[in-house]
């Protein structure tokens, strides 16, 4: 009877425990925009970072539709960063403090223009 009693008080400890650390997780989700047309991206690198040493935590990538989901996160303060081809880098300071946390990111295409420039003027186009 004591075994039992003990083994019982221990699922105890154990199930509070989990249910603590479940407490003090959150899932992080968005969707990421092209900033000019308000196009899903696909492809694009989303990652938490420790805001204060830049330690890439976890990371994902957009799905076709531009949505992406981090799980498991512990809350707290972070910086979000979502870095895609021809896309400005993007970077924010978020603070995790609820079990669902929605952060959608709108990227800005990246001056190319300047790179034709020199194209053109290789190729001899003016």
């Amino acid at each position: 009877m004591k075994k039992v009693f003990y083994m019982i008080l221990a699922a105890a400890f154990f199930m509070a425990g989990c249910q603590k650390k479940e407490e003090n997780r959150a899932r992080v989700y968005g969707v990421v925009t092209d900033a000019k047309t308000s196009e899903p991206i696909k492809g694009v690198i989303v990652s938490i970072s420790n805001y204060q040493y830049g330690q890439v935590l976890t990371s994902t990538l957009t799905g076709s539709d531009g949505q992406y989901e981090l799980l498991d996160v512990e809350k707290g303060s972070y910086s979000i960063n979502a870095d895609a081809n021809i896309y400005y880098n993007f970077y924010m300071r978020i603070i995790v403090d609820k079990k669902n946390c929605r952060v959608d990111i709108s990227l800005d295409k990246a001056i190319i223009k300047a790179h034709q420039n020199q194209i053109d003027n290789q190729l001899g186009n003016r």
